[in-house]
């Protein structure tokens, strides 16, 4: 019965190891990723920003204001 437990305490050990390993090669691929939390907002808000209709609304919208600044 002892036996058996050393052997399966022993087995664990042994696949703790190499899952560790995997943890850590894992945890270090993407942990720069992780700090990039807003990254994908900050794509999407950009590119809703920088289409040619924003942009046209934006000039459209200083363009009224500087003329009624104007007036």
């Amino acid at each position: 019965w002892t036996l058996r437990l050393k052997a399966k305490d022993e087995e664990w050990r042994e696949a703790k190891k190499n899952f560790e390993r995997f943890w850590k090669e894992q945890s270090e691929k993407y942990y720069l990723k992780s700090l990039d939390y807003m990254g994908i907002n900050c794509k999407n808000s950009d590119a809703r920003i920088i289409r040619n209709r924003y942009l046209l609304n934006e000039i459209e919208n200083i363009k009224d204001e500087v003329k009624s600044s104007e007036n």
